[in-house]
């Protein structure tokens, strides 16, 4: 398991198309720049503290975006969050 999880780990990588177009759709739903990076992370499979160490943020301000993100996308939870990028990304 721990296998899988360092696989899921961004490192220092650059954006892919898909994320880039992510980021202009997420920013249509009025989410901000350090939220969409957020939303990218997320999709990465980073848990709150690796999203944290990952932007030298503290995990409570990952749980701040967190909170701001589902009340602009009108969601509850980290799934419903999946499933809101898939229906973005499907959106033409």
């Amino acid at each position: 398991m721990n296998e899988r999880r360092q696989r899921k780990k961004p490192g220092h990588q650059t954006l892919s198309l898909y994320e880039e177009d992510l980021h202009a759709r997420l920013a249509t739903c009025g989410l901000t720049p350090r939220q969409q990076q957020v939303v990218v992370l997320v999709m990465r499979g980073l848990s709150n503290r690796e999203i944290a160490a990952q932007l030298l943020i503290e995990e409570y301000t990952v749980k701040v975006h967190m909170r701001d993100i589902f009340y602009r996308l009108k969601i509850q939870r980290r799934t419903a969050l999946m499933t809101k990028i898939f229906q973005l990304t499907q959106a033409s």
